[in-house]
């Protein structure tokens, strides 16, 4: 698979074998569709291709990928327990 071929592999909404592209379902735990990473959807969209976050850390303002994140603040709220 190519860098920039249509692929889920190659998707912003794809997480280790999961697809993050909606909420995830399941009234217990949080469920994610498993999609193999040379499948594809009409959604697809390029990593990296979402737009970057300006993040301000020890007073000096940074550009990470929105992803990343958002990716940590679902890390966040999974270890406090505001999630539920």
């Amino acid at each position: 698979m190519s860098g920039g071929e249509i692929a889920c592999g190659n998707c912003a909404y794809w997480r280790a074998g999961e697809c993050r592209r909606h909420a995830p379902q399941g009234r217990l735990e949080p469920i994610w569709p498993r999609i193999a990473s040379d499948e594809w959807c009409g959604e697809f969209k390029l990593r990296g291709a979402l737009e970057r976050a300006s993040v301000e850390w020890s007073g000096t303002t940074v550009a990470v990928p929105a992803t990343e994140v958002i990716d940590a603040l679902i890390e966040g709220a999974k270890k406090t327990g505001k999630n539920k």
